[in-house]
């Protein structure tokens, strides 16, 4: 009967040892998640850094930016139950309120959900951008180009939209009309006519057509920050309050 106890307890030591061995494995991999997501995080800030950086001195184009705001923001249109709950799972959704790049290419960003209130993103490229119920409360999008962007469901309250060309841009039924007024359709070289809002709401593609034209692609100055409306340019300025180099 001794060896038939001591078989037991040599069983029961391994199952131990099983259980410990099972649970060292979750709690390492549990840890490694947070991990990889800090280092994650901290790359994709340094290019975001460095793309600000680059816009504050008046530098253009593409730094790598996208990729970089993709990582920092792609859990941000998940379900909020499932962030919530899960969060240690779906950690990669930063806000990025008030970031500023300015005449920088952000062509097929997919950052919808994403916070970017109060960002500052005057004369920058969003064409094909998906912002689908995106935070851009005060954000200056002045002068940049949405064109066959979707912005549906996103949160524009005080955005900025002066002479922002939103040629095939999707909206929500409920945009603010008033904003959308001071945005512009640019007819490119080559069309035929302009392309107009990408709605299937009857009201908002007929108040597509009251949208002014944009007068050339050339259309950035120097004042990147004021929203002007018609009634508060210079009287020096054209009718647009825009220019082509």
């Amino acid at each position: 009967m001794d060896w038939k106890a001591g078989a037991v307890k040599g069983w029961v030591a391994l199952t131990n040892l099983g259980v410990f061995a099972v649970a060292g494995t979750i709690i390492g991999f549990w840890y490694s998640i947070g991990d990889r997501a800090a280092d994650r995080h901290q790359n994709a800030w340094q290019v975001v850094r460095d793309a600000i950086s680059w816009s504050d001195r008046g530098g253009t184009g593409n730094l790598g930016q996208v990729n970089a705001i993709e990582t920092l923001t792609r859990d941000c249109d998940k379900p909020w139950l499932l962030r919530t709950s899960l969060g240690h799972f779906f950690q990669d959704c930063l806000p990025m309120k008030s970031i500023r790049l300015t005449k920088m290419d952000l062509r097929d960003l997919n950052a919808s959900g994403a916070d970017f209130e109060d960002g500052f993103f005057s004369c920058s490229n969003f064409d094909r951008t998906k912002l689908i119920g995106t935070k851009l409360r005060n954000a200056r999008l002045k002068w940049a180009s949405l064109r066959h962007a979707d912005l549906t469901k996103a949160d524009l309250t005080g955005a900025c939209l002066f002479r922002a060309d939103v040629a095939g841009a999707k909206f929500s039924d409920d945009v603010d009309r008033n904003m959308l007024k001071e945005a512009c359709i640019l007819k490119q070289d080559g069309q035929q006519q302009r392309t107009e809002l990408n709605t299937t709401s009857q009201s908002l593609a007929e108040f597509s057509k009251q949208i002014p034209n944009c007068d050339g692609p050339y259309r950035c100055q120097n004042d990147l920050w004021d929203c002007l409306s018609p009634n508060d340019r210079p009287s020096s300025e054209s009718p647009t309050g825009l220019s082509v180099p």
